[in-house]
């Protein structure tokens, strides 16, 4: 337990216990147990319960400093908690989870999870991680497949919001714009999702071609409802002119939210840190406070 802050985001007050494992409808009842402890509602307000077969997991925000409850508070918490899961799981006996063979008193944070792993399993997990590591690095995402599937989602949301574009013309400016901005939206994540669904992987090649084809998409529609104009013989409407720059930052703006997304599953990596009991991990956490 202890104050830890995730990368941008806020502080938030963490505890997490691990137990042996329980079966799901044991875990669920355990979930509603703690949650029906007197007075864990109303502890700090904006929180979340995480229940697993051998994890409880729950954090407060911590969105000012006033916000941070005394320590006889969380301790008092703490204590309520841990009786609510004596009643459904038991504590670890110190050997190894893995071989079940070995004692592993030393605690260790597997991918910030901390339990008791022998040396000989850490390296055989090591091993593992690292197979599958160099079988993702050979993995060669099939870009001509992801090129054809990009265009046409970039072709179909070009005509589909080129079309609309002419139709909700007529529309008031701050509506007008306010629609752009949502076809933007709409039509990168199509695009992003449909490049790297086929490529499986994230790649700058990846971004590179999802990040053209949106802009090219958008540039598209653009085209479309400025032709229809054009054909109609129709002057263009003011909110037209605004439509299109708005579409155009939004773009680019939107373009650098979805290359920080996932999309796919991430290279596999594992890492082992021990955990120094009533101290500070610089190694596992460098700017939290880690206790057990």
């Amino acid at each position: 337990m202890g104050i830890m802050r995730y990368i941008n985001g806020p502080y938030c007050l963490h505890i997490m216990v691990r137990h042996t494992p329980i079966t799901p409808p044991a875990a669920e009842k355990l979930k509603s147990a703690i949650k029906a402890i007197p007075g864990f509602r109303s502890f700090m307000k904006l929180k979340t319960l995480t229940i697993a077969d051998d994890l409880v997991n729950i954090y407060w925000a911590l969105p000012h400093l006033g916000a941070k409850p005394a320590a006889e508070e969380v301790t008092n918490m703490l204590d309520l908690v841990l009786q609510e899961i004596r009643c459904y799981a038991g504590a670890f006996d110190d050997k190894c989870e893995d071989c079940r063979a070995v004692p592993a008193p030393q605690i260790i944070l597997l991918d910030g999870i901390p339990g008791h792993h022998c040396i000989s399993c850490q390296k055989a997990m090591m091993l593992r991680k690292e197979a599958e590591a160099a079988e993702y690095d050979a993995r060669k995402g099939d870009y001509p497949r992801a090129t054809r599937v990009g265009v046409c989602i970039a072709l179909f949301m070009g005509a589909f919001w080129g079309i609309s574009q002419h139709m909700l013309v007529a529309l008031n400016s701050d509506v007008f714009v306010k629609t752009a901005v949502i076809g933007s939206m709409v039509t990168g994540g199509a695009v992003f999702w449909g490049v790297f669904k086929i490529v499986g992987k994230k790649e700058s090649r990846g971004l590179k071609l999802a990040a053209l084809l949106t802009v090219a998409s958008r540039l598209g529609a653009s085209v479309i409802s400025w032709s229809d104009f054009l054909i109609h013989s129709q002057p263009v409407p003011t909110n037209w002119v605004e439509m299109v720059v708005a579409s155009i930052a939004a773009d680019l703006l939107f373009i650098g939210v979805l290359c920080l997304v996932r999309w796919t599953k991430p290279r596999p990596t594992i890492t082992f840190q021990p955990v120094t009991v009533g101290g500070y991990n610089a190694s596992a956490c460098p700017t939290d406070r880690v206790t057990a």
